[in-house]
């Protein structure tokens, strides 16, 4: 009998990334951790548990948060459960993801028509 593995994290994140992608009532920007060694000296960069990918939804102003598991086994860390109780505690809406469709349940459906001025900037209407 083989065991059921489901899709990679790498592989639901770039899922969940071009679905994005196409919602044009949404500002997100992927959230990188991690560390750089220059010789002796480690830079780290970004807060230790904190989720893949942070935005805002129009017409609210409304901050979510997205992690991102694999389909099977993906758990989150002690970290990431401090970060996820802060978030929400916050006002923040969260969302686990192990399918592209917990995202779109999340977010709900697009209800603000977004005219994009530029590539940093959406102005909501």
């Amino acid at each position: 009998m083989s065991k059921r593995r489901g899709r990679k994290e790498s592989a639901v994140l770039a899922g969940v990334i071009a679905y994005l992608k196409i919602r044009r009532d949404i500002y997100w920007w992927r959230n990188q951790t991690g560390g750089a060694r220059f010789g002796e000296f480690m830079l780290k960069f970004g807060k230790k548990g904190a989720a893949d990918i942070i935005g805002l939804q129009a017409p609210t102003g409304r901050m979510f948060a997205i992690e991102t598991k694999r389909e099977i086994g993906g758990e989150l860390s002690k970290d990431q459960e401090v970060w996820r109780d802060n978030f929400i505690a916050h006002g923040g809406l969260y969302i686990l993801a192990t399918e592209t469709e917990h995202v779109r349940q999340g977010l709900g459906e697009q209800h603000a028509h977004v005219v994009w001025k530029s590539r940093e900037r959406v102005i909501p209407r």
